[in-house]
Order: C-alpha cells, then sequence, then structure tokens
C-alpha cells in the first residue's frame, strides 16, 4: 500500500483500469464502495506518477472503442431490417391495442429518445408530457 493510502496499489490499479473503460467516476465509485472526488483523486495520482501507465489505458481504450464503433457499422445493415420489421409489427392496430398502457407509454417514450439521440438531442433535458386526459392538477410526476 502507498504510504498515506487507504488503498491497495491494486485497488488503484483496478479503479484506473475501470475509469479508463467507462469514463464514469461516479459508476466505479459505486463499484468500488469509495467517494466520487476518491476515483478522481486516484486518476490524477497516476496520470503524475505513471503518465505511461494511463497512455496504454488510453490506447487500449481507444482500440476498444474502435472494435465496438467496427462491430455497429458491420451490424448496421442487419439492424436496419429488424428495425423495420419491429416498426411495422408497432404500427399494426392489433399489436397496439394488445398493449397495456404502460406498454405503450414505455414504447413510445423509448421511440422519442431515440429520435432525440439520432437528432443529437439526447440528454439534453428532452421532455415529454403524456396526460391521457388527466387534467394537469390530477397527474402526478413519477419522474422526479
Amino acid at each position: 500500500m502507498a504510504s498515506g493510502s487507504k488503498y491497495s496499489e491494486a485497488m488503484r490499479d483496478a479503479v484506473v483500469a475501470d475509469y479508463a473503460i467507462t469514463g464514469n467516476g461516479v459508476m466505479v465509485a459505486k463499484k468500488y464502495d469509495i467517494p466520487t472526488r476518491t476515483v478522481y483523486n486516484i486518476i490524477k495520482s497516476m496520470k503524475k506518477k505513471n503518465p505511461d501507465k494511463m497512455a496504454r489505458l488510453d490506447a487500449a481504450k481507444q482500440e476498444q472503442a474502435e472494435t465496438v464503433l467496427d462491430y455497429i457499422n458491420r451490424e448496421a445493415p442487419r439492424q436496419q431490417k429488424l428495425i423495420d420489421r419491429l416498426l411495422a409489427r408497432a404500427e399494426d392496430p392489433k399489436v397496439i391495442e394488445s398493449m397495456t398502457g404502460l406498454q405503450a407509454i414505455t414504447s413510445y417514450a423509448v421511440l422519442v429518445d431515440k429520435a432525440a439521440v439520432a437528432a443529437g438531442k439526447g440528454g439534453s433535458g428532452v421532455t415529454v408530457n403524456l396526460n391521457f386526459g388527466v387534467p394537469p392538477d390530477k397527474a402526478q410526476d413519477f419522474g422526479r
């Protein structure tokens, strides 16, 4: 263990590796049950102490991203065929009528979310309000 550190070198290396893969300090902090600030402190410390290791991790992350993109691009035609079939089925009135309210809302929300992402608006606070005839003063806000 490093002098003055509560965490073993192996654990610090694991934190750095997981952060390099995910890029998500909050997720890494939850995985190791440590404060988020600690994750960023470990990363900062590693960048100072061992920049070569950080460069190798960044290169590995880039290679992994390229592999995933290659897969996505290779599978795009097949995925598009599946999407077309699913959308055609979703347009069938019998299918729509057989859905529960929750299924219909979830399906609609997924489509809106994916359209927002495709338009470059994903994660930008896009909100869809559905009240299905319920007066606003009687509606419940489940999203907050």
